[in-house]
């Protein structure tokens, strides 16, 4: 089959714990390029201070679908049923098995700040290989550089697709810092959408 004419479909993983006003751009953006968009939240097993509970990470990322016009966005619960932290290949290769077919063209969405990190995954070569990525560039080095600067990345360069789609404002966001700065401070509403701040007071 023609790539031109195959059905482009990603998938966004992460803790969203929470999720916050970067991530939701981050999925209207993807929405508008992707014939579908699937967010995958890791499960309770993830080794993360501060981690919300599974079900609740899932209603807020199902709330900012339905406040959206991302009809395209589904919330893919796959680890929901395991009692283990999944490694990265192995959560890769369970989607592929699931979802790879002729017609579908596969891609997986990863943060500018973790593309130095992916080197030191397990099976990385594999991974390099098998896969394709969509880079979204947060603070920091450019994600172009990263991987012109490292030998293995390059190899593989036709396997990155890079966005540069946050606001200036949005690429520092990360709910590893929300989850940080709360225990000073209030909730911070320049990070979090307000229809899901119940969810988070409840936790």
């Amino acid at each position: 089959m023609d790539i031109k004419n195959k059905e482009k479909i990603c998938f966004y993983g992460g803790c969203f714990s929470p999720p916050t006003r970067a991530h939701r751009r981050i999925m209207g953006e993807l929405s508008k390029r992707m014939d579908k968009v699937y967010v995958v939240p890791t499960n309770d097993y993830y080794e993360k201070v501060g981690l919300m509970k599974f079900e609740n990470r899932c209603h807020m990322l199902n709330l900012i679908k339905q406040n959206s016009d991302c009809k395209n966005l589904e919330v893919l619960e796959i680890e929901k049923s395991e009692s283990r932290k999944f490694k990265t290949y192995e959560i890769l290769d369970k989607i592929y098995q699931g979802y790879k077919r002729e017609q579908n063209e596969l891609f997986f969405v990863l943060g500018s700040d973790n593309l130095q990190k992916m080197i030191d995954w397990e099976k990385i070569e594999e991974v390099l290989e098998r896969y394709q990525f969509i880079i979204i560039q947060r603070n920091g080095e450019s994600a172009h550089n990263i991987i012109k600067n490292n030998r293995m990345l390059l190899c593989k360069q036709n396997k990155f697709v890079i966005y540069d789609i946050l606001e200036r404002e949005e690429k520092g966001m990360s709910s590893s810092e929300y989850r940080e700065k709360r225990k000073t401070t209030e909730l911070l509403e320049d990070y979090i959408t307000e229809y899901l701040v119940n969810i988070i007071h409840a936790e």
